[in-house]
């Protein structure tokens, strides 16, 4: 094939990647909308699927696309090499200025392709209607003990206040308490795309008693995706996360 075969091919395919990319990411945005944008739209945090995949697993196809991209890109670079050098000397006068250039691109580059390796989230409350579904109602967090007179324990936060009488209980019993609820309302990952086999794994649950509970026979394998399972059978994300806080208690 020649040179010029092959780099009209590289080009196609190429456009076709940034295409997909386009698409799939207007997908995302547009369509297999998140959290908060699925509150507003549907009245509750439903699942979102497009030929059986969800928001997650379209990022998935979205990301191996942009590393066939990458990779198109890189091999488009290498075939027009001399050009570009070519380009890039009459473009930019003198030796000093081309390594200037050539310095900032790389960096630039190099920044732009490890961004997401160098940043931090930053770490906020899920609030009701954005996102998971979260109940604040008689939980403590930051918890500051503010006062203490006439037997009397203050506990306090941004969230709730709690008043416990020392005649009916101690602060102990407070704290206590305040700790079962938080193990019982422990941080659980659960996605459409995920299995009741990686669940059972990944929260020490046996899978017969998530399927018993979701009404689940057990002639169907837990290795199914929970997005499938939860339109032929018609439960929740949420009953999943009540069933293995209630196993965990």
């Amino acid at each position: 094939m020649s040179k010029s075969k092959i780099n009209f091919l590289i080009d196609s395919l190429m456009f076709l990647c940034m295409a997909a990319i386009a698409g799939i990411g207007f997908l995302m945005k547009y369509v297999l909308i998140p959290g908060h944008d699925r509150w507003i739209k549907y009245g509750e945090n439903v699942e979102l699927y497009v030929f059986n995949m969800d928001r997650h697993e379209w990022g998935a196809i979205h990301l191996v696309i942009a590393f066939v991209l990458l990779g198109l890109l890189l091999l488009h670079t290498i075939l027009h090499w001399k050009l570009i050098l070519s380009l890039f000397r009459k473009l930019v006068s003198g030796t000093l200025a081309r390594k200037l250039a050539t310095s900032i691109f790389v960096f630039t580059s190099a920044l732009l392709f490890l961004f997401a390796f160098i940043v931090k989230p930053e770490i906020g409350e899920i609030i009701q209607g954005q996102g998971r579904q979260v109940t604040y109602e008689n939980t403590i967090s930051e918890t500051e003990i503010t006062n203490m007179h006439d037997n009397k324990a203050v506990i306090k936060d941004d969230k709730s206040e709690v008043v416990k009488d020392n005649s009916k209980g101690t602060l102990q019993d407070a704290e206590e308490s305040h700790e079962r609820h938080y193990r019982s309302n422990m941080d659980i990952e659960i996605r459409g795309y995920m299995t009741i086999r990686e669940l059972s794994v990944e929260y020490d649950v046996p899978s017969k008693y998530i399927m018993k509970k979701l009404n689940i026979p057990e002639s169907v394998s837990d290795n199914q995706r929970l997005g499938l399972l939860k339109r032929d059978y018609g439960f929740r994300m949420s009953d999943i996360e009540k069933i293995i806080n209630e196993y965990k208690k």
